[in-house]
């Protein structure tokens, strides 16, 4: 899953640490775009202790590594386990190339499951977010993936546009890919269209060899096997298959399909004895990776070479443990097909609850908008209510500053002149009380309106200050008023 662009961004950053730090991980990464064997992938990856690794991409990719190698080897359950650790180990949306190949790996697991619904779910993701980001490579790769889901699910046509597909767009970009040659020539087998899938394969060999892709490479040399197996062709099957022996002994990658097809060559040429040995050779590979597909293939074939043999007994026993694991995968598709519809309903139980709670989200946010909004108009309306009232307080005690300054000029004109002369005497005042005021009263009130203090009206009368505050008080009793202000207002009323 060798990506130039990943590759230069990660050179670029490990480059920025210490040389000491930084060379044996990238040198790691490096040996491990160099091969597809799972074996080798997990060797190289157990001297290194990834969560040392100091950049979050390149620990990330060690996890992917080492899950997909697991994968490889059908060890599913640890495939997830270092899927998970790859996506924990970086931040959501920083790195999408990452993310599409975790979702690949993820879609590989449930195709080995035979939960395919959920495979394309995953693939379908990674195919749209390689189109977000026009990562051309991902797209060549993930249509390949989809393309062996319809295999699977024995839609051959479909399975045959998706892996055209991908082959067009490797040769529009130059981004080769040889197992999706191999697939191409697969189907086209399958489908009776040999010159495509002669020539598909032949390109399968070629990339796969220059790419040291040693599984692709068994694999093709098996699928064209199967090509002149086809075509009744079997001196050149065979030297296909024994290619393809030859490679899986040598990078220890049992392969359980190509038992099969060695036996039914063996079959086609009466070597029937030879042909049992080698299913027998199947049942094992297939048992160990549990491939439970082609192991039914090969009860099939193994019925019929008994039923050749004329050994009906066990033909008949053959026939039933394929009838018997036939029933068993059926149950265990529904199974699956149960497992994914809940799944299904789960993610839609959980889409709908997260509708829910954002749509409890916006109205409380609508809720908090509104009381918000009416805590500032409140506080608007507040600051202008107190403000008006402000002013209006200050406006009154104007008016009332200038009223009190305009009385007390006037009394001032009153106090300055003669008060026989302007009419205003004791006599005059004394008509409009009950109780008429004597003339120290009447004195001490003239001193008292003319802002004198107590102390002053005591020194100008020669009387205590005691005493003064006693004839203020008879005076105000006598005007019906409670201070100067008021007996201010009363004189100046009744002489205007």
């Amino acid at each position: 899953m060798h990506n130039r662009y990943i590759f230069i961004a990660l050179f670029t950053i490990l480059c920025n640490a210490p040389c000491v730090a930084s060379i044996q991980p990238l040198d790691i990464y490096h040996k491990i775009l160099q091969t597809r064997n799972p074996h080798l992938v997990l060797e190289i990856l157990n001297d290194v202790k990834i969560d040392q690794v100091a950049t979050d991409s390149l620990r990330s990719y060690f996890y992917y590594y080492r899950g997909t190698a697991y994968g490889q080897l059908g060890q599913l359950d640890t495939c997830l386990y270092y899927v998970d650790l790859a996506r924990t180990t970086i931040p959501a949306g920083i790195y999408p190339e990452i993310e599409i190949q975790l979702l690949r790996a993820e879609g590989n697991v449930y195709w080995a499951q035979d939960l395919y619904n959920l495979s394309l779910a995953k693939y379908q993701q990674a195919l749209a977010l390689s189109v977000d980001i026009g990562q051309v490579e991902f797209q060549i790769s993930v249509l390949g993936n989809i393309a062996g889901v319809y295999n699977k699910l024995n839609d051959l046509k479909l399975a045959y546009d998706y892996i055209r597909r991908a082959n067009e767009l490797s040769l529009t970009s130059g981004v080769i890919r040889s197992r999706n040659y191999l697939k191409q020539g697969v189907y086209a087998t399958k489908l009776g269209r040999y010159p495509e899938a002669r020539e598909a394969l032949d390109l399968a060999i070629t990339t796969s060899t220059e790419q040291d892709d040693s599984i692709a490479l068994l694999a093709s040399h098996s699928a064209k096997g199967r090509l002149w197996l086809e075509k009744n062709k079997l001196d050149k099957a065979e030297d296909a298959f024994r290619q393809s022996q030859f490679i899986s002994d040598l990078v220890n990658y049992p392969n359980a399909e190509l038992m099969h097809n060695l036996a039914e060559l063996y079959m086609k040429r009466g070597q029937l004895a030879t042909a049992m040995r080698t299913l027998q050779k199947g049942f094992d590979i297939a048992k160990e990776t549990t491939d439970d597909y082609v192991l039914l293939d090969l009860y099939e074939m193994a019925s019929r070479v008994k039923r050749k043999q004329g050994s009906w007994r066990e033909a008949f026993s053959y026939a039933e443990m394929q009838h018997q694991l036939f029933d068993s995968l059926q149950s265990n598709a529904m199974q699956n097909r149960v497992y994914e519809l809940e799944i299904e309903f789960e993610t839609v139980q959980k889409q709908a609850e997260i509708e829910r709670l954002n749509a409890e989200n916006d109205q409380r946010t609508k809720e908090r908008n509104a009381l918000l909004i009416g805590i500032i108009m409140f506080a608007i309306l507040a600051f202008t209510v107190t403000f008006f009232v402000w002013k209006n307080a200050k406006l009154k005690n104007a008016l009332l500053s200038a009223e009190l300054t305009e009385l007390r000029v006037r009394i001032s004109g009153i106090l300055e002149g003669d008060p026989e002369k302007l009419g205003m005497s004791v006599n005059q005042l004394n008509k409009k009380l009950n109780v008429p005021l004597t003339h120290r009263e009447f004195e001490v009130l003239k001193l008292a309106l003319s802002e004198k203090s107590n102390g002053e009206i005591a020194s100008e009368t020669f009387v205590s200050v005691n005493t003064v505050k006693t004839h203020l008080k008879n005076i105000y009793e006598k005007l019906g008023v409670s201070n100067r202000k008021e007996a201010l207002s009363f004189v100046v009323s009744d002489r205007g």
